[in-house]
């Protein structure tokens, strides 16, 4: 046996992963801010994983807009600025046990890939009391052929 070759099914999850677009993901990152910034609890739960077989859930969805809302707005920051996309990956948890809250996301929601879109911007830090460039990721998994946002803006 030639110790060059690559066997067909590690070549295959190599080309599955190459030919993945990540362009919906990256589109509704922006989104999210947009959630954010307008509390807009339906264009969340266009593109969050369906959560209706939640007890609550719209009740739930309410605190968590509300919340990250006065995270970045009131609270925390002055606001969302000059936002904008850093890098993206495909996080496949069983090449990386890092990422162990990818595969408690993976089991629970079912997902077949997971994308990590990183981004940055700037906003005056009322903690700290500076302007400051804040980092961080949106989340994104596939199942059935569709991308749901897994996380709202976090740094």
């Amino acid at each position: 046996m030639n110790k060059y070759l690559i066997p067909l099914s590690l070549l295959a999850s190599f080309t599955c992963h190459a030919k993945l677009d990540l362009t919906i993901p990256k589109e509704n990152c922006f989104k999210a801010v947009e959630i954010v910034k307008n509390k807009d609890e339906q264009l969340f739960k266009q593109l969050f994983t369906p959560v209706d077989h939640i007890p609550n859930a719209d009740k739930e969805i309410t605190k968590l807009v509300d919340s990250t809302h006065n995270k970045y707005y009131v609270k925390e920051y002055d606001g969302i600025r000059n936002f904008r996309l850093v890098e993206s990956k495909l996080v496949n948890y069983s090449e990386d046990t890092k990422y162990s809250v990818v595969e408690e996301t993976y089991e629970r929601w079912g997902y077949t890939e997971q994308a990590f879109i990183y981004y940055k911007f700037d906003a005056y830090d009322k903690r700290l009391k500076e302007q400051r460039t804040v980092y961080n990721k949106c989340r994104f998994g596939l199942k059935d052929g569709k991308w749901y946002m897994v996380n709202l803006l976090q740094d």
